[in-house]
């Protein structure tokens, strides 16, 4: 399969704006959900720039749980492309699963090696991405530090499962040769 830094580039183009969209709507749903004094106000030399909180508590909780909306939607994500590989790759589905995706008109779900690595690759990035910023917030006393704890442990056990899947599928691929 042909590949090129465009096609790698235009499928992180998804996984990037996602994650600065959810970051955004993450702001506005803490704004609202804790009723804090917040505002986007617009200057004379600027299009926008947002308004101060009145409070350091206020400016934590923002950037926490904003954080952890950013980082849920991220993990999603990558969670599905993991459930991908798992379960609906191309080279190990179970023939019962994958009659019932073709009864259901869901064989699209099954992808080869390559297809399904990148992908999952490319969305793994930037979770770790995702969680480095998180990380750098709660070391710098930004962000609560057990979302940030959180967030790595659930990262790390999702890069575990996927590497163990792409050894799982190494080992399988030597034994066929």
């Amino acid at each position: 399969m042909k590949w090129s830094f465009l096609n790698i580039l235009n499928d992180a183009l998804l996984p990037a704006s996602l994650m600065i969209v959810s970051k955004f709507i993450g702001v506005f749903v803490v704004v609202l959900l804790f009723n804090l004094d917040w505002s986007l106000e617009e200057y004379s030399n600027q299009i926008f720039a947002f308004g101060t909180t009145k409070s350091v508590d206020d400016a934590i909780i923002i950037t926490s749980y904003s954080d952890l909306f950013m980082y849920l939607v991220m993990v999603l994500f990558l969670s599905f492309s993991i459930i991908r590989a798992v379960f609906f790759h191309s080279t190990h589905i179970n023939p019962e699963i994958f009659y019932k995706l073709t009864l259901n008109n869901l064989s699209d779900l099954v992808k080869n090696s390559f297809v399904i690595y990148k992908s999952a690759t490319i969305w793994l990035i930037f979770t770790i991405f995702a969680n480095l910023v998180i990380l750098a917030n709660s070391v710098l006393g930004k962000s609560f530090a057990w979302i940030g704890l959180l967030t790595a442990s659930i990262t790390i056990s999702l890069a575990v499962i996927l590497a163990s899947d792409v050894s799982r599928e190494i080992k399988s691929q030597k034994n066929i040769k």
